[in-house]
């Protein structure tokens, strides 16, 4: 019997749900943001979190990519 087909799909569904699974975390970050009439006027587009005021580098991951939402 081999078994490499099966732990093929696994490997691939077990991806997948990973994938679906941060896409779902950071909706519903963004959701809550929305929800609490918290419009965030700049973002860090590495880690994708909302930032209040306009910084240097990104209070969440340190990274020089905080940009104005448009």
């Amino acid at each position: 019997m081999d078994l490499k087909p099966m732990l093929i799909r696994v490997a691939i569904l077990s991806h997948l749900m990973s994938l679906f699974s941060n896409v779902g975390r950071k909706f519903e970050k963004t959701k809550r943001t929305f929800i609490d009439d918290e419009a965030a006027e700049y973002a860090c587009m590495s880690c994708e979190n909302p930032v209040d005021e306009e910084y240097e580098y990104c209070p969440h991951c340190g990274k020089e990519t905080v940009e104005p939402v448009e």
